[in-house]
């Protein structure tokens, strides 16, 4: 029998009110909740050994990671961009 282990880890994400709400609306139409739509995601990322869907450039209209998120340090947009070419590139 497979042990369950107890949710002990807090994980914190900033992001735009609105898109939260839509998300949550969303996943409340879909029976669940948000948090356990990003234990979903996190579960299937790691089954899939990456993004558990076909990323294309064109979902990021401002450029790679980083470049249009608000919160992104501007600084290390180079860095940011190049670690997210190499991380497409290995799921190749």
């Amino acid at each position: 029998m497979k042990e369950i282990k107890a949710k002990d880890s807090v994980l914190q994400v900033r992001m735009d009110s609105y898109k939260r709400k839509q998300a949550e609306e969303l996943f409340a139409n879909l029976g669940t909740t948000l948090p356990e739509a990003v234990r979903i995601f996190i579960y299937a990322s790691i089954a899939a050994k990456g993004f558990p869907f076909e990323l294309r450039q064109s979902i990021f209209p401002s450029g790679p990671i980083g470049k249009g998120n608000d919160y992104a340090d501007p600084s290390k947009a180079k860095e940011e961009a190049a670690y997210f070419k190499a991380m497409l590139a290995e799921l190749k």
